[in-house]
C-alpha cells in the first residue's frame, strides 16, 4: 500500500493528466446528466425519506437509510438542508455510483456536506458502469469525506470505500469529481482524509480533462489499497 498524505490537487485553466485515474477522476463530464440520480436507471422502490434536518444516518436495517445511494438522493432532493453530516454506522452495498449534485441544481440547497463513519471498520462498497465512480460529486463543493469515527480516540481510518465492479469495466474509479458543463463548471473545496480506498483495475489508466475552469482546492488525505482482484494497483 501507499500512503497519499495532504496530496494537494489545484485545477485552474486545466489542460492536466490525472494519474491514480482507477481511484479518482477529477474534471468534466459531460456524461452525467444534469442534475443526475444515483444509476441511469431509477430504482423501483423509492425508500421513505425523513423530514428535513441537518443530521442523516445510513445504517442497514437500522437507519433512516440503508445505502449512502438513498441518503445522497435524499440530499439532491432538497430532504436535507443546511450543513449536512451523514454518519454511516454499518457496510453498505450500493447499488450502483452514490451521486451528490450541486447546491442549487434541482431541489438541492445545502451549505456543506460531511460524510462520516459511526463505528469502526466500515465499509462502502458497490460496482460503477464503466466510466463512472462507485461515489461522484456532480459539481458538490464543500464536501468532506472523513474516514476517521469522531466516536473512537485518537484519529484512525476507519471508512472503506471500495468500487467492486469487475475489472475487465474500464475508466471506473472510487471517488469521481465530476462536471457537467451544462449547469456547473466547478467543484471545489472539497476534501477526502483518513480513508481506505480501494479501486477494481488491475493497471494504471490515465485520465485527462481540458477547460478554462475547474475543480479548485480539493486536497487528499488517504491510503490507498489494492484493487477488488487483490492484485496492488499504485
Amino acid at each position: 500500500m501507499k500512503e497519499v498524505s495532504g496530496f494537494f490537487k489545484h485545477y485552474r485553466s486545466i489542460a492536466a493528466a490525472v494519474t491514480l485515474a482507477a481511484f479518482f477522476a477529477v474534471g468534466l463530464a459531460t456524461d452525467v446528466a444534469d442534475p443526475v440520480s444515483a444509476n441511469e436507471a431509477t430504482a423501483p422502490n423509492a425508500e421513505h425519506q425523513p423530514a428535513v434536518g441537518a443530521n442523516v444516518v445510513v445504517n442497514p436495517g437500522n437507519g433512516q437509510y440503508s445505502t449512502l445511494t438513498a441518503a445522497f438522493d435524499a440530499i439532491n432532493a432538497g430532504t436535507h438542508t443546511g450543513a449536512v453530516t451523514v454518519t454511516i454506522s454499518s457496510n453498505t452495498t450500493e447499488p450502483g455510483s452514490a451521486v451528490l449534485n450541486s447546491s442549487g441544481a434541482g431541489a438541492a440547497s445545502y451549505t456543506s456536506v460531511t460524510i462520516q463513519p459511526g463505528s469502526d471498520n466500515v465499509t462502502v462498497a458497490g460496482p460503477s458502469l464503466q466510466g463512472r465512480g462507485l461515489i461522484e460529486l456532480n459539481g458538490a463543493d464543500n464536501v468532506i469525506i472523513d474516514g476517521d469515527n469522531p466516536n473512537t480516540a485518537g484519529t484512525n481510518r476507519n471508512l472503506t470505500l471500495q468500487n467492486t465492479a469487475a475489472n475487465t469495466v474500464s475508466f471506473t474509479s472510487v471517488i469521481r469529481v465530476a462536471l457537467n458543463t451544462t449547469t456547473v463548471t466547478n467543484a471545489d473545496f472539497n476534501s477526502f482524509r483518513n480513508l481506505n480506498v480501494v479501486g477494481s483495475a488491475t493497471g494504471q489508466n490515465v485520465s485527462t480533462a481540458t477547460a478554462t475552469t475547474g475543480p479548485q482546492n480539493t486536497t487528499f488525505g488517504i491510503v490507498i489499497g489494492p484493487n477488488a482482484s487483490g492484485a496492488t494497483t499504485a
